[in-house]
């Protein structure tokens, strides 16, 4: 029996993926029309600012935070990022590191 993948998978584009991701944090407005890999990318860099925004506003109020609600999101976010060459970035939130981390020690890995 074939494998079924999800149509927009069917066309990935690692280098579109990095492009929505750049838009993104360069403010570019997404687009409709964009593939879906680009697309991709926005929303993943877009759910990292927003909860690096979250958490810094918890921080500076006292609390502490884990990133309960979003962690597994963001790590995913930071080893998609990884893999279609998008560059570690100090201002990521700590979830989205271990992801790009994650992904690299496991691409690391798979060249041995």
């Amino acid at each position: 029996m074939p494998v079924k993948i999800h149509p927009g998978l069917a066309t990935w584009n690692g280098a579109d993926y990095a492009a929505g991701f750049r838009a993104r944090l360069a403010k570019v407005p997404a687009s409709r029309t964009a593939p879906h890999s680009w697309q991709s990318g926005w929303e993943d860099a877009d759910t990292d600012l927003r909860e690096s925004a979250r958490h810094n506003r918890v921080v500076t109020a006292g609390r502490t935070d884990d990133y309960r609600e979003s962690w597994f999101t963001l790590f995913d976010a930071g080893g998609d990022a990884r893999v279609n060459g998008v560059e570690f970035d100090d201002s990521r939130t700590d979830p989205w590191k271990e992801g790009w981390i994650n992904a690299d020690i496991n691409l690391g890995a798979a060249r041995e």
